[in-house]
């Protein structure tokens, strides 16, 4: 999963277990991502109702959202090369390498 406009692969399946993972690591540290999330695309709240609490417009909502969307990909990732038992400097090890080539 990555956002619009980053280079690399897709992912067309997204593993439920990672996913709830992700968000939960966000959730866990505090970060406003998550809740973002929660309030707006798990509960279903009114993005006018959200924008209002928040002191913002709708239009930053959506900014925010989406800077949220991207905090959980790239949480998603992280869970899902954890589960592989690939850690973070191996992946930007590879990744380089393959830069170099």
């Amino acid at each position: 999963m990555r956002a619009r406009g980053y280079a690399g692969a897709f992912q067309r399946r997204l593993e439920v277990g990672v996913l709830r993972e992700a968000l939960s690591n966000l959730l866990r540290q505090g970060d406003d991502n998550g809740h973002l999330i929660v309030d707006v695309l798990i509960e279903g709240r009114k993005s006018a109702t959200v924008a209002a609490e928040r002191s913002v417009s709708e239009a930053m909502l959506v900014e925010m959202l989406r800077e949220a969307v991207d905090a959980l990909a790239v949480e998603y990732e992280d869970a899902a090369y954890a589960s592989l038992g690939e850690s973070e400097q191996e992946r930007v090890r590879s990744a380089l390498a393959g830069k170099r080539r």
